[in-house]
C-alpha cells in the first residue's frame, strides 16, 4: 500500500493541538503532501540483507518505525525553530508521521543474489534535502508563504528524515526460479 497524503494529514491533526484550527490543518495537509511526494520520489532507501536459495529475486516488505517527537524537536531546535508552538508541532508532526508510516509504508526493491527467501532492513537512508524542497513545494502549494517557510521547511524535514531513519522492515524475496544453493545477499528497496 503506498504512503497516503489524506492519511497523514489525519494522524497529524490527531496528534495536534486542540483545537487546532484552520491554519494548523493547512499546515498538516502541506506536510502530509510533502512526506508523500519525497516518498513517491525516492527519497527513502532501506537497504537490507536477504537469505534463501540462490538467484535474482524482487523484495517486497512492511516499513515500522516508533512515532517519536524527539526526531522532529530535535530538528526544529536544530533549524532555529523554537517558541511556544514547537513542542506541539514537533509531537503532531513525530506522532502523525510515524504513525501514517505504520499504516500505510510499505517497500520494494530487488535482491541480485537471492531469489527465494527471507529478508530484514539493516539500514534506512532518507535524504533530507530532497523533503525540505518537496516540503517547501507542498506549503507554498498550500497557501504558506513568508519568509520563514524554507526555515520551518528545512527543519521539519531534517527532524521527519531523522524518525525515518529510525525505522526497520521486514519482508520477503520471490522470484519465478530459484537455484538449489543457499546463499545471503544485500538487498536495495525503496518506501512506497
Amino acid at each position: 500500500m503506498p504512503v497516503n497524503p489524506a492519511n497523514i494529514a489525519a494522524q497529524i491533526v490527531a496528534a495536534g493541538p486542540k483545537p487546532g484550527g484552520p491554519a494548523f490543518a493547512q499546515f498538516a495537509l502541506a506536510v502530509a503532501n510533502g512526506v508523500s511526494a519525497w516518498v513517491a520520489a525516492g527519497g527513502v532507501v532501506l537497504v537490507g540483507v536477504a537469505a534463501g536459495a540462490a538467484g535474482f529475486g524482487t523484495v517486497t516488505g512492511k516499513y515500522v518505525v516508533v512515532p517519536n517527537p524527539l526526531p522532529v524537536a530535535t530538528g526544529l531546535t536544530a533549524g532555529a525553530v523554537v517558541g511556544v508552538t514547537a513542542p506541539a508541532i514537533a509531537v503532531a508532526v513525530g506522532v502523525g508521521v510515524g504513525t501514517a508510516l505504520n499504516t500505510d509504508a510499505t517497500y520494494v526493491g530487488a535482491c541480485g543474489g537471492v531469489a527465494v527467501g527471507k529478508e530484514e532492513v539493516i539500514r534506512v537512508v532518507a535524504d533530507p534535502a530532497t523533503l525540505t524542497a518537496a516540503l517547501a513545494s507542498a506549503m507554498a502549494g498550500a497557501g504558506m508563504v513568508g519568509p520563514t517557510v524554507p526555515q520551518l521547511a528545512a527543519a521539519l524535514a531534517t527532524g521527519i528524515a531523522g524518525l525515518v531513519m529510525t525505522g526497520t522492515g521486514t519482508g520477503v524475496v520471490a522470484s519465478t526460479a530459484a537455484g538449489p544453493i543457499p546463499t545471503v545477499s544485500a538487498s536495495t528497496s525503496r518506501l512506497v
